[in-house]
């Protein structure tokens, strides 16, 4: 039982980091975007 509390865990863990930088990854596509289009016009 004790062997599956660490795979559980690395799984929540590797989640949660992929998440965040994927949130992290589209707040900087959305700036960039935004200051394409500002520079652009």
């Amino acid at each position: 039982m004790q062997i599956r509390l660490p795979g559980s865990r690395i799984l929540i863990f590797g989640v949660k980091h992929f998440f965040c930088g994927n949130v992290v990854f589209y707040i900087v596509f959305i700036n960039f975007e935004r200051v394409a289009a500002m520079t652009v016009t």
